[in-house]
């Protein structure tokens, strides 16, 4: 059950967890800025930089129209005369601080601080998460900013409604840092199905959809002030997307339509660590299914000794009427 009582979230306990969340996730953020600075960020990282350097109007005379703008314009901000990594980098990493507070706050709405600290460092320290955290690309902060969409989405349902005034701008922002985001729709869209019945001013809904449609036309707006052309982006999207997989297999080298890739290649990508891991799943079912089984075996043993309680009780009851019936005819018979 989600606990939303204010209480909680202002408890010492929750203070003290949230403060340590915040100084271990700026420390490990900032040493894979270190880290992602020494060794240089890939080719996606300055395709976002040369949109970047577009947008604030010093043209290097490249740009990408098919990225998507939120990560561009953040670091448009600070590329008016210069044009260098740190800035988009920065700015990755400040997002990644940001996103796992609203994860941490997310997993309070149900779990208590040990618990939920636990289960936000085990998503920072995650091996893929460092991998792209801080690199300046748009994998991290998407899934950060959707983060605390969703966390507005749940006290929105929960608690106030009014509150999906931010959580439907929130995951706008998201889908314009990774299209993909757009998938976010379907459990937020299940989500406030299975609750419809919890929360009565449906208008605060369409309220936030109205602000959220805002940022798309400011974005498009962008467009068509800067490239001239107002779904220049989501237009090369949709037609990058609906190619077939035979030419794209031939224009990118990267693209495979087979969606048991990563499954046939786990072990041998992995090894060791594959084979780790299809181990501990089949031991977790394992021990699952035995823990079923022995529940179960309890549940009907304790069924069963209730009856014969039961049955004993009642038989116990009527030895008691019928040795009470003899005796009132005995001292009748008197």
């Amino acid at each position: 059950m989600v606990n939303l009582d204010n209480s909680k979230f202002i408890h010492p306990s929750n203070i003290l967890g949230l403060l340590f969340l915040t100084l271990m996730v700026g420390c490990i953020t900032y040493c894979c800025f270190r880290v992602h600075s020494d060794i240089g960020p890939i080719w996606d990282t300055y395709d976002l930089l040369a949109n970047a350097a577009f947008y604030a109007g010093n043209d290097i005379g490249y740009y990408d129209p098919l990225r998507p703008p939120l990560m561009s314009i953040l670091g448009s901000l600070y590329l008016e005369k210069t044009l260098i990594t740190w800035p988009i980098m920065c700015i990755d990493g400040l997002i990644f601080v940001f996103g796992s507070i609203g994860l941490y706050l997310l997993f309070k709405l149900r779990f208590d601080v040990f618990s939920s600290l636990l289960g936000t460092l085990l998503f920072v320290t995650y091996p893929i998460v460092l991998t792209f955290a801080t690199e300046g690309l748009t994998d991290i902060p998407s899934v950060c900013i959707a983060i605390w969409g969703l966390l507005f989405t749940v006290l929105a349902v929960k608690k106030n409604t009014r509150m999906f005034y931010i959580a439907f701008p929130l995951l706008t922002l998201a889908f314009f840092t990774r299209y993909s985001t757009a998938l976010f729709i379907f459990p937020v869209s299940l989500y406030i199905l299975i609750n419809r019945d919890t929360f009565k001013p449906w208008k605060d809904i369409f309220v936030g959809v109205g602000i959220s449609i805002m940022i798309p036309f400011l974005i498009f707006h962008l467009y068509q002030v800067e490239l001239g052309n107002t779904f220049i982006s989501l237009a090369n999207f949709f037609k990058t997307s609906s190619i077939s997989s035979e030419t794209a297999s031939s224009m990118i080298l990267s693209y495979n339509p087979d969606i048991l890739y990563y499954f046939k290649l786990m072990l041998f990508a992995t090894w060791f660590e594959g084979m780790a891991l299809i181990l501990v799943i089949i031991l977790g079912l394992i021990l699952f299914l035995i823990r079923g089984f022995k529940l179960n075996k309890q549940k009907k043993s304790s069924k069963q000794f209730l009856k014969d309680k039961w049955a004993q009780s009642v038989l116990t009851k009527k030895k008691i009427v019928f040795g009470s019936v003899h005796l009132n005819n005995f001292w009748f018979d008197l």
